[in-house]
């Protein structure tokens, strides 16, 4: 009870002191309203790991950032965008947030104001209504009017300089949920890129500020390191103000595209044709279709788990933060379905991905996979469907010498010969214990065929149909898990033989 008598009494003192000298100067409390970022204390440059963000609402609610040793706190805190109350009655500036059953208060008069920074007297920082032991001094507030929250987010390569941890033969990966990847030069393979073990890799951004922290091996100590940040185009520089005066800087250049440029190519059918650079196999395949109102059509046909990842031309949603893709939805089974991934390099007819999740296949989170699509301008889905006679090929489950009926509702009918005679024909429908004997879906040029007998069975094959002379003429690829390429040959005929 004694404590908490004598913690109000500082606190009423505090108070007071910052009120004594205001000499009736009161302050509009909209004109709080913005971004401020800690520039001077007793008129000299704070160094960049000290600074503290404000940003006040104008009304009643804020945020602060943070990334330093907080002497209130006893310990170095790591404080994006915390959410904090104030008040401002004429020149008294009184903010609160709370952590847990800690309560932090700072109590300050402000001595001028502009559009461009206000300056506050030695001010006072409060932990459960104690107050800190050394006053904060003389401070100055600058406006940030800009914010580069969400430009940052993307693939960039250093082109100069160098901070306290490294130079700029690097690339940082930054992504929406303040995570970071740092990637140095593979000296094996020139132009290739390896990402570092490090662990926890964070950052935090607000207004033209970024603090980063990260572990080299999971038991070692953190590390930390701090920038004033500016972005124009696709140009970005750091700077930053480190002990004795000392000056760091880095630039570096977008890698990725930007959130417009992903907005005008991205509209279309995205086929995925390799996986950290090598050719990935038909069955692994998938097909994205992006239009302009936030829809994906997600079609693929994985047997990795369960036989119920087949999903022809699934609606989902799409949403793009600077160049980050997230594609999710539920299946008709209310199963997520969820694609994560940043947009690395991209033309009208390329796109290269870091992926990082995905419900399909329970990958870690972080970028081990580079995924690269190619647009489809073909779409087969419609050409397909009618009755196709063999011609030539083969694949793991049959020679060429049957026919194909794919029917407009999914499914598809399998003949036979069943005749003994040499140089005569007579074709049987296969049964598979099965309505109409199989499913298939066809989805730009990729084709997933499913069908059961004494068991579940699913082939992948690229597709092209085409025109030869007088005959349609359709071709089947398959890159198969062994290393073997199989191939079918048919053509279209209007019955059955």
């Amino acid at each position: 009870m004694k404590k908490y008598i004598f913690g109000l009494l500082a606190v009423m003192i505090a108070l007071s002191s910052c009120k004594k000298d205001n000499n009736g100067i009161s302050f509009d409390q909209k004109a709080l309203a913005g971004k401020w970022k800690l520039a001077t204390l007793d008129g000299k440059p704070v160094q960049t790991n000290q600074r503290t963000i404000y940003t006040f609402d104008g009304v009643s609610a804020g945020t602060q950032t943070m990334a330093d040793f907080m002497e209130v706190m006893g310990e170095q805190v790591w404080f994006n965008q915390k959410k904090l109350n104030y008040t401002l009655q004429g020149d008294a500036l009184h903010t609160r947030w709370s952590d847990g059953s800690i309560r932090i208060e700072w109590m300050a008069n402000i001595t001028s104001m502009s559009d461009k920074q206000f300056t506050t007297d030695p001010s006072r920082m409060f932990k459960n209504d104690d107050p800190e032991k050394d006053m904060m001094p003389k401070a100055t507030f600058e406006k940030v009017n800009v914010d580069y929250t969400e430009d940052i987010i993307g693939l960039w390569q250093g082109t100069s300089g160098g901070g306290d941890y490294g130079d700029y033969n690097h690339q940082w990966l930054m992504t929406p949920e303040g995570k970071y990847y740092y990637f140095s030069p593979d000296e094996k393979n020139l132009g290739q890129w390896i990402l570092s073990e490090n662990t926890l890799n964070e950052y935090a951004v607000d207004g033209d500020f970024v603090a980063f922290r990260w572990k080299e091996t999971p038991d070692a100590n953190e590390d930390r390191e701090w920038w004033d940040i500016t972005i124009q185009d696709k140009q970005m520089s750091w700077t930053a103000l480190r002990d004795n005066n000392e000056r760091r800087n880095f630039t570096m250049a977008r890698i990725s595209p930007t959130k417009d440029e992903v907005n005008q190519m991205l509209p279309g059918k995205w086929r995925v044709t390799k996986e950290n650079g090598a050719e990935i196999y038909t069955n692994k395949r998938s097909v994205h279709t992006f239009d302009n109102a936030g829809n994906v059509y997600y079609t693929i046909a994985d047997t990795t788990f369960s036989k119920t990842e087949w999903h022809n031309k699934l609606q989902l949603n799409y949403t793009l933060t600077g160049n980050y893709l997230v594609e999710s939805g539920k299946d008709n089974t209310g199963t997520l379905v969820q694609w994560r991934s940043s947009l690395i390099n991209m033309t009208n007819n390329m796109l290269r991905v870091v992926a990082y999740s995905s419900s399909r296949d329970g990958k870690a989170s972080d970028p081990q996979r580079m995924l690269e699509l190619e647009k489809v301008t073909d779409d087969f889905s419609e050409a397909i469907q009618g009755k196709w006679y063999g011609i030539d090929g083969g694949g793991a489950h049959g020679d060429y010498h049957h026919i194909w009926e794919y029917l407009n509702d999914g499914t598809y009918y399998y003949y036979n010969d069943s005749s003994a005679t040499p140089g005569v024909e007579d074709w049987k429908r296969q049964g598979f214990g099965q309505p109409n004997d199989g499913l298939y879906g066809v989805d730009g040029n990729w084709l997933v065929t499913s069908w059961e007998n004494n068991g579940q069975f699913f082939e992948w094959w690229d597709i092209e149909i085409k025109e030869e002379g007088e005959e349609t003429i359709m071709e089947w690829t398959g890159y198969r898990e062994n290393g073997d390429r199989n191939y079918f040959k048919m053509k279209k005929i209007d019955k059955i033989p």
